[in-house]
């Protein structure tokens, strides 16, 4: 049994780089975030990229590379399965931020962690303590955590590799400094590359969307359409589960004959989310990735 490795390393990537933060104070309302104070509004993107070299670390066994960046707010760069030579995750291969976060800039792919505020946390794109751990047992860590400086509530997400274990083990902590309760969202944004005859396993009763939070019966749409079947959809979707049946939420893609599952206890994480950018022009033009 080899011990999981743990290092650090340089990674180069085309970058579009954040222009210089907005220094007045954001107070209005932004893709439905009512106040992001203290963080500025990030909105200038550059038109070109340049080759930037970012820190990263990594975490390996003999199934799994993963590469998180501190500077892209402690994601999941990467997770690339050493059997079938493939990212488990969709690895984005250029930098390219869009107006589609709470502070304005954000990027996709990997996997993001977003915590305690609606929508992608305010701080997805600043630097992010990361560190890591290595166990007697031959596991090893990647930590990443961060400070929201709205309500200073704090989280750290541990991803965990064991050896010769073919799974990643996350471990969530969140923290609340203050002498009184707070509501909070945490989740976990991650990315697939949207193939032919993608099938989503969602095994709720039950999902509501978000543009009009009406309940409807899981897998279909008012019109008909199965969300099912990623081919199916003729617009962008994002049904939010209700009423879990089972402790897992993934998706299968009978082209590789392969798949992703996030397996959780559902009576303690009864949330399910997904997310497709669907056939019309809008979401064509979010797969190009110079788009990103």
């Amino acid at each position: 049994m080899k011990e999981v490795k743990v290092y650090a390393d340089r990674l180069t990537l085309k970058t579009y780089e954040i222009g210089e933060a907005d220094p007045n104070p954001f107070l209005a309302e932004y893709v439905g975030m009512p106040n992001f104070y203290p963080y500025p509004l990030k909105n200038k993107v550059a038109d070109k990229p340049t080759d930037v070299e970012y820190k990263a670390y990594c975490l390996e066994n003999e199934y799994f590379k993963l590469t998180v960046l501190p500077a892209l707010g402690g994601k999941l760069y990467s997770c690339y399965d050493k059997r079938s030579g493939t990212d488990l995750f969709y690895r984005n291969p250029v930098v390219k931020p869009q107006m589609v976060g709470t502070t304005g800039a954000w990027t996709s792919g990997g996997i993001e962690f977003n915590f305690p505020n609606r929508g992608h946390r305010p701080s997805a794109l600043d630097r992010a303590d990361t560190t890591t751990r290595s166990y007697e047992d031959g596991s090893a860590s990647l930590i990443v955590s961060d400070v929201d400086r709205i309500s200073w509530q704090r989280f750290s997400v541990e991803l965990r590799l064991y050896p010769s274990k073919a799974y990643i083990e996350q471990i969530t902590r969140l923290y609340n400094p203050n002498d009184y309760d707070d509501s909070y969202y945490f989740w976990a944004t991650s990315s697939e590359l949207e193939t032919p005859g993608l099938v989503w396993r969602y095994p709720v009763l039950w999902y509501l969307e978000e543009d009009d939070w009406i309940r409807r019966p899981w897998p279909y749409f008012h019109d008909g359409q199965d969300l099912r079947y990623n081919d199916t959809l003729r617009q962008f979707t994002l049904p939010f589960g209700s009423e879990a049946l089972k402790d897992y939420i993934g998706l299968y893609d009978p082209a590789s004959d392969s798949g992703v599952v996030h397996i959780a206890d559902y009576g303690q994480v009864p949330g399910k989310k997904i997310w497709s950018w669907g056939d019309a022009v809008a979401g064509k033009h979010r797969h190009c990735p110079s788009a990103f």
